[in-house]
């Protein structure tokens, strides 16, 4: 792969350092500005492969920056990577056609295996399986994000629901898994919206549980566990797999690779 310049616009000085020595460290080459309006200049006079903003920002802010690029017919297709953790900012850029989004605080980890599966959707010879892990315990989704890479699978992993969401949209993955006891949004929700797209009409959407051993005992808990597998498969989950353990983990999804 050719060498990626990327743009960071943000006016934290500490935040715009990681990113850049996180995105060096993987061979792509960074720019910075402090604000849009330098983000402007540095388009200008560079070929920038992609963009990471923030939105909140001195001089010119995220909104204009990104509207002014989108207006302009030589700087239009640049790939744009918005850092929030405020709704009503996503959904004003939702409004605007933006679709992927990193939440703060930023996990620089994170934003990397994003841009670099941008980049890997252009390369003909990417042939990993894209999977998409969302789940409330980041051990956990952690420890199925290793498993599934030594399967030889290309894994994203969401602790919130909006994430996984726009990952989803975003990435366009072979699999996905989804805990059904996920707290800020209800699986089921979250399943019936992926289906609504007609891209994800065939999509494996995988359900499980990231359940403790002390809670199998919990009557009230695998009444609330059955009810809400049942919700997840009617909603249009592929299948239920059960309470999530790492040594039959990849078993029990490998039909699905």
């Amino acid at each position: 792969m050719n060498q990626k310049n990327i743009l960071i616009v943000d006016d934290e000085p500490t935040v715009v350092e990681l990113i850049k020595r996180k995105f060096q460290e993987q061979g792509f080459h960074v720019f910075k500005g402090r604000n849009g309006q330098e983000g402007l200049t540095i388009v200008k006079e560079n070929q920038i492969d992609l963009i990471v903003t923030d939105v909140v920002m001195p001089v010119m802010d995220g909104v204009d920056f990104y509207k002014e690029l989108k207006k302009n017919p030589a700087t239009e297709h640049i790939p744009i990577i918005i850092i929030t953790d405020n709704d009503v900012f996503r959904r004003s850029f939702q409004s605007l056609g933006v679709d992927h989004f990193v939440a703060k605080p930023l996990k620089s980890d994170e934003l990397i295996r994003v841009v670099e599966n941008h980049f890997d959707q252009l390369d003909p010879n990417h042939l990993k399986h894209k999977v998409i892990v969302c789940g409330g315990d980041f051990r956990a989704i952690t420890e199925m994000g290793e498993v599934l890479e030594k399967a030889d699978c290309r894994v994203w992993k969401c602790e919130h629901a909006i994430d996984f969401v726009s990952n989803t949209l975003i990435m366009e993955p072979e699999l996905v898994l989804v805990d059904i006891l996920l707290k800020e949004l209800p699986a089921r929700e979250i399943i019936a919206s992926l289906r609504k797209f007609s891209q994800f009409k065939e999509l494996p959407i995988i359900t499980y549980a990231l359940l403790a051993p002390e809670d199998l005992g919990d009557v009230d808990m695998v009444e609330q566990l059955k009810e809400t597998k049942d919700a997840c498969l009617q909603a249009g989950a592929t299948a239920y797999i059960g309470r999530y353990t790492r040594t039959t983990f990849l078993e029990s999804i490998r039909q699905y690779l």
